[in-house]
Order: C-alpha cells, then structure tokens, then sequence
C-alpha cells in the first residue's frame, strides 16, 4: 500500500524501501531511504521516523525509484506521516518532470 515502509534487498545491502505506487499492483514502485542528505527536491525528509520503522533520520530518494517483486518484500515495517506522504508527491513529480 502507497506510504508503507518494508525493509528490502537491494544488492548486497538491506535497507527501508517505501511503496510509491497504487495499491493492489504486483510489482510496485518503491523508493530507497538514504542516510544522506544531498539537500536535493528530488529527497524529501522523513518527519516522523518512529511511524516509518526506522531508528534515525532518513530520506527518501525519488531518483532511487524501481518496480519490486512484492514476495522480495518483508512485513511492513512502518508508515509514512502524511507530512512527509504530501512532501514524497511533490519531490516524485519533480523527479518525473510533471511539476509544471
């Protein structure tokens, strides 16, 4: 479901992936979590990392964007405030080019 947060494998790493795309999709758009911040409108801050599963600042990459299996995708870990939901829209039309 659109804002939940999974922990994933992406290479040889595990980290938080949040779901980007509509519901119900099998393999849904997800975006990476990053511990930098390239103060970049292409990232956007998660505000409430508690809600999100996650044990410290992060953000969310919107140029890190791939379709996933969802059987390569574990329990839901969290879920994005609405805050930072609204601010993952805004940053992923950018990264899309549909901010005009």
């Amino acid at each position: 479901m659109r804002g939940e947060v999974y922990l994933a494998t992406v290479g040889t790493k595990t980290r938080p992936v949040v779901e980007i795309s509509a519901p119900l999709i099998d393999r849904p758009l997800v975006a990476h979590f990053t511990t930098i911040d390239r103060a970049v409108p292409t990232q956007v801050a998660v505000v409430d990392v508690a809600a999100a599963g996650v044990d410290r600042q992060c953000w969310i990459n919107l140029l890190a964007i791939e379709p996933f299996d969802r059987n390569r995708l574990g329990p839901p870990i969290g879920r994005l405030d609405p805050e930072t939901l609204w601010g993952l829209c805004g940053a992923l039309a950018i990264a899309t080019g549909c901010d005009w």
